[in-house]
């Protein structure tokens, strides 16, 4: 293609790792855009991104991952405009063929699929013509390992100063002893323990 075009979703859930020594959501859609645009390279790559939405031309897509307009943030994005600012641009520079790629985990919250503008960015899309491909780039897969927790209650209980026995089984002694007991929440992508 003459132009690909990388709408990159970093709203808060790409920040979530895909396994506990894996990278995030994120780190993993720099990867992708880097190997894919390595095996079919395009003469000009152009960044749009969730927050400020404007089509920034990249020099080399290599540095994707450095760049500062491309680390999480905790705003939603809006797909619908990101895919609006696509095609503005497009028809702008008058770029006959062109791909989209979108890097996304396919939250309902950034895509808004109820969102009436869907039908003029459609319609837009369709106008292009043939020369344009649109890739959408599914991230949503997680890990099992993916998990949050939550405090549920937290209680510091003083003791009477004696701890339980040291190796030998006699009582130690501690002024200033206390416990702390703490109810936790786990919750994962399959399971939620208390």
């Amino acid at each position: 293609p003459e132009c690909v075009i990388v709408l990159l979703d970093r709203s808060s859930s790409m920040g979530a790792r895909t396994s506990i020594n894996g990278g995030s959501k994120l780190e993993r859609a720099f990867n992708i855009v880097k190997e894919s645009a390595a095996q079919h390279p395009a003469r000009r790559y152009v960044l749009v991104e969730n927050v400020d939405r404007q089509p920034l031309e990249l020099q080399d897509i290599s540095g994707l991952d450095s760049l500062e307009l491309t680390v999480q943030t905790d705003t939603a994005a809006n797909i619908p405009a990101m895919f609006q600012t696509a095609v503005e641009y497009l028809v702008h520079n008058q770029i006959a063929q062109s791909e989209i790629w979108v890097l996304s985990d396919l939250q309902a919250t950034n895509w808004r699929i109820d969102d009436p503008s869907w039908k003029s960015v459609s319609e837009a899309i369709t106008g292009l013509g043939q020369g344009t491909g649109v890739y959408v780039i599914d991230l949503s897969m997680a890990g099992a390992e993916n998990t949050s927790t939550a405090a549920i209650s937290a209680t510091l209980r003083e003791s009477d100063g004696y701890e339980s026995g040291d190796k030998h089984g006699s009582p130690i002694h501690s002024p200033r002893a206390s416990q702390l007991a703490l109810k936790i929440s786990l919750n994962t992508n399959k399971t939620q323990q208390h």
